[in-house]
């Protein structure tokens, strides 16, 4: 039997933020420089508040200890390409990255996040890839700039899958209404699996192709629809 295509909406405004933190548990040593490049550093000597690690606390997946961990921190190096110019969205978030991997190197560094995207990483996370770059054809560190949130209705029936940070990259963020999983047959890996790859989908070509509906095919033969439609997470997207 032939069963429709999973469904994805994708929604969203086309700007962002570009910038990155890295925490730190103490003070880094050594002289820091003002600037790496087109990228400016500045170290602020204050943790960062609550309000900015809470949602990146939560889908920090990978990183059950985070939110004890990251109590200890005591300030964070802003990573920002304020003079981009005409620097193209890419060449400006590789910038980013390549300069973020440098200071998590520093003694005292402890995480890497990107407020736009909640996204909330070790350190030898974002080296592994960053090293990846230089050794695999094709990868592309998306998950430095992206997050997947997970809503659930009160009573488990029906939950909601959304990417979150693709405005940065000047792209539309993603959703996908997903079944119990108990119901379904896939847990909620399989969904954010799913996000992942379309989201890198339309990252690396143009989200323009999606007018009211379009498939992408995947090289194991799964397909999957993307079609325009209003957010059921944050009815402003559209």
């Amino acid at each position: 039997m032939t069963q429709d295509p999973i469904q994805l909406v994708i929604a969203g405004m086309r700007q962002g933020t570009r910038a990155a933190h890295v925490l730190f548990d103490h003070p880094p040593l050594q002289v820091m420089p003002r600037q790496m490049g087109k990228v400016q550093l500045q170290y602020c000597p204050e943790p960062l508040e609550d309000v900015w690690l809470e949602q990146p606390i939560q889908q920090a997946w990978g990183w059950p200890t985070a939110q004890e961990d990251l109590a200890r921190h005591v300030g964070h190096v802003l990573l920002s390409c304020p003079d981009a110019g005409e620097t193209p969205v890419l060449e400006q978030m590789f910038q980013l990255a390549q300069v973020a991997g440098r200071v998590l190197e520093w003694p005292g560094a402890m995480a890497y996040l990107w407020v736009e995207g909640a996204a909330l990483l070790r350190p030898e996370v974002v080296q592994s890839m960053l090293a990846d770059l230089e050794r695999k054809d094709g990868a592309f560190p998306l998950d430095l700039w992206m997050g997947v949130r997970y809503f659930h209705s009160e009573d488990g029936g029906e939950g909601l899958l959304d990417t979150l940070g693709l405005q940065a990259l000047d792209r539309r963020d993603l959703e996908v209404r997903v079944e119990d999983p108990e119901r379904s047959g896939h847990d909620v890996g399989f969904f954010q699996e799913i996000l992942r790859r379309a989201a890198l989908y339309t990252v690396l070509r143009s989200d323009e192709m999606v007018k009211e509906r379009h498939e992408l095919e995947f090289p194991d033969g799964s397909t999957y629809r993307l079609q325009d439609g209003m957010s059921r997470v944050f009815p402003s997207r559209k």
